[in-house]
């Protein structure tokens, strides 16, 4: 079983993420929400993981990453994440199991955990909350909707 890891990305050339600065992923600037906070981002796909990594990157967000739900299990540790935005079918194992071991093994504080699938019915929307998802993100997703979902939990 391989790693999480994480992607090394050029940083800006001051501590933080000039809000004025457009991006070329899509949309107009966003302030970052949480400075610095990290996010693991569960993908199978790499140029998904790659676009998400850029994308959370220009909204002042770090990266750490996870090709499946079981890699997502072993990087775990409450309080280490801002949040998890998390693949629903993926191999080894999916996004809903890992979420369940996920708040099986937090303390306190529950991380805020994203879905993203391309599933989009209601039933499989239901399906995520079940298994502990707080939002909901279908793909494909731009960068303001990313940056939106984020917030959510940001202002609490």
């Amino acid at each position: 079983m391989s790693k999480p890891f994480l992607l090394p990305l050029e940083a800006a050339p001051s501590a933080s993420i000039a809000p004025a600065k457009q991006s070329s992923i899509d949309g107009p600037p966003v302030s970052p929400v949480a400075e610095g906070g990290i996010v693991l981002v569960v993908e199978d796909e790499r140029s998904n993981r790659s676009l998400m990594g850029r994308m959370l990157l220009t909204l002042g967000y770090r990266a750490e990453f996870a090709t499946n739900g079981a890699e997502a299990v072993h990087a775990f540790v409450p309080g280490r994440f801002f949040a998890i935005l998390m693949d629903i079918q993926m191999p080894v194992m999916d996004g809903i199991t890992a979420t369940t071991r996920i708040r099986a093994i937090e303390s306190n504080c529950r991380v805020p955990i994203i879905a993203l699938t391309a599933n989009v019915t209601p039933r499989d929307r239901a399906h995520c909350r079940a298994a502990g998802m707080g939002e909901f993100l279908p793909k494909p997703f731009k960068r303001s909707e990313l940056a939106a979902a984020l917030a959510i939990f940001a202002a609490h």
